[in-house]
Protein backbone atom coordinates (compact mmCIF):
# COMPACT_ATOMS: atom_id res chain seq x y z
CA UNK A 1 0.00 0.00 0.00
CA UNK A 2 1.27 3.38 -1.00
CA UNK A 3 -0.55 6.76 0.34
CA UNK A 4 0.95 10.19 -1.14
CA UNK A 5 -0.36 13.51 -1.80
CA UNK A 6 0.34 13.58 -5.25
CA UNK A 7 -1.84 12.24 -8.04
CA UNK A 8 0.39 11.66 -10.86
CA UNK A 9 2.87 9.76 -8.29
CA UNK A 10 0.24 7.10 -7.64
CA UNK A 11 -0.97 6.61 -11.18
CA UNK A 12 2.47 5.62 -11.75
CA UNK A 13 3.54 3.80 -8.69
CA UNK A 14 0.23 2.01 -9.77
CA UNK A 15 1.08 1.71 -13.46
CA UNK A 16 4.48 0.31 -12.46
CA UNK A 17 2.55 -2.51 -9.93
CA UNK A 18 0.62 -3.68 -13.64
CA UNK A 19 3.82 -3.60 -15.20
CA UNK A 20 4.77 -6.52 -12.65
CA UNK A 21 1.49 -7.99 -13.25
CA UNK A 22 -0.15 -6.66 -10.42
CA UNK A 23 -4.05 -5.35 -10.39
CA UNK A 24 -3.49 -2.37 -8.27
CA UNK A 25 -6.32 -0.09 -6.97
CA UNK A 26 -6.46 4.04 -6.59
CA UNK A 27 -8.78 5.88 -4.12
CA UNK A 28 -8.42 8.81 -2.54
CA UNK A 29 -9.10 9.43 0.85
CA UNK A 30 -8.44 12.25 3.31
CA UNK A 31 -6.20 13.84 1.28
CA UNK A 32 -3.97 10.99 0.19
CA UNK A 33 -3.94 9.13 -2.85
CA UNK A 34 -3.85 5.29 -1.65
CA UNK A 35 -2.48 2.51 -4.20
CA UNK A 36 -3.15 -0.67 -2.95
CA UNK A 37 -2.17 -4.33 -4.14
CA UNK A 38 -1.67 -7.51 -2.88
CA UNK A 39 1.25 -9.95 -3.86
CA UNK A 40 3.34 -12.53 -1.72
CA UNK A 41 6.17 -12.39 -3.71
CA UNK A 42 6.41 -8.57 -3.92
CA UNK A 43 5.76 -8.63 0.14
CA UNK A 44 8.74 -10.89 0.89
CA UNK A 45 10.97 -8.82 -1.55
CA UNK A 46 10.32 -5.97 0.27
CA UNK A 47 9.97 -7.19 3.99
CA UNK A 48 13.49 -8.97 3.35
CA UNK A 49 15.39 -5.65 2.44
CA UNK A 50 16.81 -7.38 -0.84
CA UNK A 51 15.28 -4.27 -2.48
CA UNK A 52 17.95 -2.21 -1.70
CA UNK A 53 19.96 -3.52 -4.20
CA UNK A 54 18.03 -2.71 -6.79
CA UNK A 55 17.71 0.76 -5.50
CA UNK A 56 21.89 1.12 -5.48
CA UNK A 57 21.91 0.53 -8.89
CA UNK A 58 19.97 2.77 -10.22
CA UNK A 59 20.51 6.51 -9.15
CA UNK A 60 17.43 7.41 -11.31
CA UNK A 61 15.40 5.05 -9.46
CA UNK A 62 16.95 5.91 -5.85
CA UNK A 63 15.80 9.90 -6.57
CA UNK A 64 12.76 8.58 -7.58
CA UNK A 65 12.34 6.99 -4.42
CA UNK A 66 13.42 9.36 -2.19
CA UNK A 67 10.56 11.92 -3.53
CA UNK A 68 7.90 9.06 -3.60
CA UNK A 69 9.08 8.78 0.07
CA UNK A 70 9.07 12.32 0.98
CA UNK A 71 5.57 12.96 -0.70
CA UNK A 72 4.44 10.07 1.72
CA UNK A 73 6.23 10.45 4.76
CA UNK A 74 7.68 14.04 4.56
CA UNK A 75 6.86 16.13 6.91
CA UNK A 76 6.93 19.95 6.02
CA UNK A 77 9.29 22.46 3.69
CA UNK A 78 12.60 20.65 5.19
CA UNK A 79 13.93 17.25 4.55
CA UNK A 80 12.16 15.46 7.52
CA UNK A 81 10.30 12.63 7.55
CA UNK A 82 8.79 9.65 10.09
CA UNK A 83 7.93 5.96 9.57
CA UNK A 84 7.81 2.87 11.55
CA UNK A 85 10.82 1.08 9.74
CA UNK A 86 14.32 2.17 10.96
CA UNK A 87 16.39 0.29 8.43
CA UNK A 88 14.16 2.13 6.12
CA UNK A 89 14.67 5.21 7.95
CA UNK A 90 18.60 4.78 7.65
CA UNK A 91 18.36 4.18 4.01
CA UNK A 92 16.91 7.28 3.33
CA UNK A 93 18.86 8.98 5.64
CA UNK A 94 22.20 7.73 3.71
CA UNK A 95 20.14 8.89 0.36
CA UNK A 96 20.02 12.15 1.41
CA UNK A 97 23.75 12.18 2.70
CA UNK A 98 24.94 11.17 -1.05
CA UNK A 99 22.80 13.94 -2.11
CA UNK A 100 24.70 16.17 -0.15
CA UNK A 101 21.74 16.82 2.14
CA UNK A 102 21.67 17.08 5.98
CA UNK A 103 18.66 15.78 7.13
CA UNK A 104 16.51 15.96 10.24
CA UNK A 105 17.86 13.28 13.06
CA UNK A 106 15.11 9.69 12.69
CA UNK A 107 11.80 10.21 13.98
CA UNK A 108 10.37 6.64 14.79
CA UNK A 109 6.78 6.80 14.97
CA UNK A 110 6.52 3.17 16.51
CA UNK A 111 7.80 -0.08 16.34
CA UNK A 112 7.36 -1.85 13.03
CA UNK A 113 5.09 -4.39 13.40
CA UNK A 114 3.38 -2.85 16.73
CA UNK A 115 -0.18 -1.34 16.59
CA UNK A 116 1.11 1.75 18.51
Amino acid sequence: MLRVRDREFAEAFAEALRRIGLRPSIIFRDGRYIVNATSTELYYLLDSGEWRKYMDSDPEARLGFLGGFLDGDGIGLMPAYANTNVELLEYIRQLFAELGIRASPLMLMSKKGSKR
